[in-house]
């Protein structure tokens, strides 16, 4: 170390045996300062190694390019696939019910436009001809197609949408369902062609006739291996649709009770060619003369037939109600269903229900009356056959209900406004006793149920409670009103074994 120059280098003090190594002599610049070491791309720090990196990157690219386009041509083959497989969401049959939905979307257009026959002939392209609708209902795509033009007809036809959800296969056929849903309006030509039997009823036509209403339905379409529609179900929810118009459970029930509405919704088919043979049929409609049902009392065999034939005429000449003065068919009633004898006797019977019905529609405008349930009885004893029935009446509340049945809540205004006018549906609990000698009713007793009737208008139970409690109900309509359930007045039937020849009987 000692005797070093100063300006020595440290590559002069390197042993011998590393002084054959020594680094390359670096380029220098004209100005003689040294080129600064150029730097690769991210961590790479060097050229050669970012041309590597860009390279293999190249490839992966295109490695991937052509993964995408065998991807893409297995789609379509797979897409090829499935429309050879026609029960897939994809497939032929399903592509075809949401054709005939769209196709359908706005109904049937008018006769003689092109379209019209273009849709007749896309119905026969999917329904077979001899497509079944129902048991005991005509068959083929024609009678589709004029079931279409009654919904356009009858009702003010709005939209049909719906998307196919369901698929079922079977062994030889396809099952294609469907969630769809029906806009219409009620009209005037809706009530006449569909629900004839409340023509008399402007109070409920008025709350109709105009109204919108959404109806969710459901088609099922049953194609066989030929690709046509051999089974064509439709289900449609009318109590739903017009639960949102009418509120009214009871009063929806009494609409679509009696309504030309048939098995799988078709319109205007009477009901001997669609209702099953087990099926309950509805009671007889009232009729201006009541005395051929009185006739044929020879033709009824058993006391349990004879008392449910006075229910059915009984509710059927007062369906609307009292007239004033009474209709022959009433006037028939009290001539016929009661002893001519039973007034000079005491019984007041007779004269009990008269001046019910006549202080009812004093008080009321009572607009129908409707049995809710099939009557029980107990005909087995040796006494008079007892009935029992429970009904409803339809009554609209007027300033001389007030006046006659909640005088003394007359001075409070806001109560008044809110019961005058409305339309309230009371439950009734009925007690017939029939002479099974003579036939004739012998004891009539009824219970109503007024508090239920005003709940849906009065949503304050202490409104509802005051009103109730101050009603005149003994007064206008007699000590029948507030009569405990006549549940507890029918006499207890004996237990007995029945044999088979009861049950054939």
């Amino acid at each position: 170390m000692e005797g070093r120059e100063p300006n020595e280098s440290k590559q002069d003090l390197v042993p011998t045996s590393f002084s054959r190594a020594r680094p390359k002599k670096k380029k220098l610049k004209k100005d003689g300062t040294p080129y600064k070491p150029r730097k690769g791309w991210g961590p790479y720090r060097s050229v050669p190694n970012e041309r590597s990196v860009a390279f293999n990157l190249q490839l992966d690219v295109q490695n991937l390019q052509q993964e995408v386009k065998n991807l893409l041509a297995l789609r379509e083959i797979l897409e090829t696939k499935v429309l050879l497989q026609r029960h897939t969401q994809e497939g032929s049959l399903c592509r075809l019910v949401n054709e005939y939905l769209y196709v359908f979307r706005k109904g049937v257009v008018p006769n003689g436009v092109v379209e019209e026959r273009d849709q007749r002939a896309f119905m026969h392209h999917v329904m077979d001809p001899d497509v079944e609708l129902g048991p005991g209902l005509p068959r083929g795509p024609d009678v589709i197609m004029d079931q279409m033009e009654n919904y356009c007809n009858f009702l003010r036809f709005v939209s049909l949408t719906g998307v196919v959800d369901s698929i079922v296969v079977a062994e030889d056929s396809v099952m294609v369902s469907d969630a769809a849903s029906f806009v219409f309006q009620v009209t005037r030509n809706t009530i006449e062609m569909i629900f004839p039997h409340i023509m008399g009823e402007e109070w409920l036509v008025a709350q109709l006739v105009g109204q919108n209403a959404e109806m969710e339905g459901r088609s099922t379409f049953h194609f066989n291996p030929a690709g046509k529609c051999y089974r064509y179900d439709v289900e449609m929810d009318f109590m739903a649709a017009f639960m949102g118009i009418v509120k009214d459970p009871r009063i929806v029930d009494m609409l679509l009770g009696r309504a030309l509405i048939a098995y799988n919704g078709m319109l205007r088919v009477t009901a001997d060619e669609c209702e099953p043979e087990d099926e309950e049929k509805a009671p007889a409609t009232a009729t201006d003369d009541i005395g051929s049902t009185c006739d044929n009392r020879q033709l009824v065999s058993t006391p349990s037939e004879f008392c449910q034939q006075i229910v059915d005429d009984y509710f059927a000449v007062f369906a609307k109600g009292l007239e004033l003065p009474p209709s022959r068919a009433q006037e028939d009633f009290f001539l016929y269903r009661f002893d001519p004898q039973s007034n000079s006797r005491g019984d007041s019977s007779l004269s009990r229900l008269k001046e019910r019905w006549y202080a009812l529609s004093e008080a009321f405008d009572v607009l129908s009356f409707h049995q809710q349930n099939a009557a029980q009885m107990d005909c087995d004893s040796n006494s008079p056959c007892q009935l029992l029935a429970q009904a409803s009446y339809f009554l609209r509340i007027t300033s001389h209900t007030i006046d006659t049945v909640f005088p003394t809540i007359i001075p409070y205004e806001l109560l008044v406004s809110k019961l005058v006018g409305k339309v309230i549906v009371v439950p009734a609990h009925l007690s017939l006793s029939v002479d099974k000698s003579t036939g004739y009713i012998t004891g009539f007793k009824e219970r109503l149920n007024l508090a239920a009737g005003m709940a849906d208008i009065l949503q304050d139970q202490s409104d509802l409670d005051f009103v109730v409690s101050q009603a005149l109900l003994v007064e206008v309509l007699g000590q029948d009103t507030d009569l405990p359930p006549l549940t507890s007045s029918l006499p207890t039937a004996t237990p007995r074994t029945m044999s088979i020849t009861d049950i054939l009987n």
